[in-house]
Order: structure tokens, then C-alpha cells, then sequence
């Protein structure tokens, strides 16, 4: 193999790495808080390490940036840390909106901050 493919296939390994560690956290979310994780309305809830990868790939289209698992796996971890009520979270217009507004701040002061516009309506079923 080349230095090229193995870069590549380096870089799609750790990309599975970080889907696989946010299905945990996501079930997490959704089991003990009632928070509903999603992407441009996909749901991320029971889906697989392939479905994650592919509902950041459809965020290319649906936004300006791309959205990177190293700017949701944070994010995530970060949220299930907070003592969050019932809520349904669009983890890629949160991540844009902490791009374009987190001001300096970290994650967590973000999150706390942030009014919980995005966290509506939720619910199991």
C-alpha cells in the first residue's frame, strides 16, 4: 500500500473510532434525559457506527461547513454531562451556532448559556 492509502484508511478508521464512541453517549442522552439527538432532523437514536458517518456526510449538504465528528463528539460528551430535562437536540445547528457565537467561551459555559431554544420539544415514540 501506499503512504496516501495508508493515510486514508488511517483517517477512516479513526472516524469510525469517534461514530462508534458517540452511540453510548447518544443512547446515554436518550435513555436517562429523554434528549433526542439528531442532525438536520436525522435522527441518531439506535443507529449504527455507518449511520452516523452518513448523517454528517448528508450535513454537507444541508449547511455551509462541514461537520466534523471531532466537533459533535465533544459536543455530545459535553451535553451529557449536563442535567438536561426532556429535549430534542440538533447537534449540527449547535455546533454551528457555538462556531458562529461561542465568543471565547469553552463547550460547557456555551452549553449552560445557550437558552434552550434548541432543546424543544421532545419525546419518546
Amino acid at each position: 500500500m501506499s503512504q496516501t492509502s495508508d493515510s486514508c484508511l488511517d483517517t477512516w478508521m479513526g472516524r469510525e473510532a469517534l461514530a462508534e464512541a458517540m452511540i453510548p453517549v447518544i443512547g446515554r442522552l436518550y435513555r436517562e434525559n429523554n434528549v433526542v439527538t439528531s442532525i438536520h432532523g436525522r435522527s441518531l437514536i439506535n443507529k449504527s457506527t455507518m449511520n452516523i458517518l452518513k448523517a454528517h456526510r448528508f450535513a454537507r449538504r444541508m449547511s455551509k461547513d462541514e461537520l466534523l465528528l471531532e466537533d459533535t463528539a465533544p459536543l455530545l460528551n459535553t451535553l451529557a454531562g449536563l442535567e438536561l430535562g426532556a429535549a430534542a437536540i440538533d447537534i449540527a445547528r449547535l455546533n454551528q451556532k457555538y462556531k458562529e457565537e461561542g465568543n471565547g467561551a469553552t463547550l460547557e459555559e456555551f452549553l449552560r448559556a445557550e437558552p434552550r431554544r434548541d432543546r424543544g420539544q421532545a419525546g419518546r415514540r
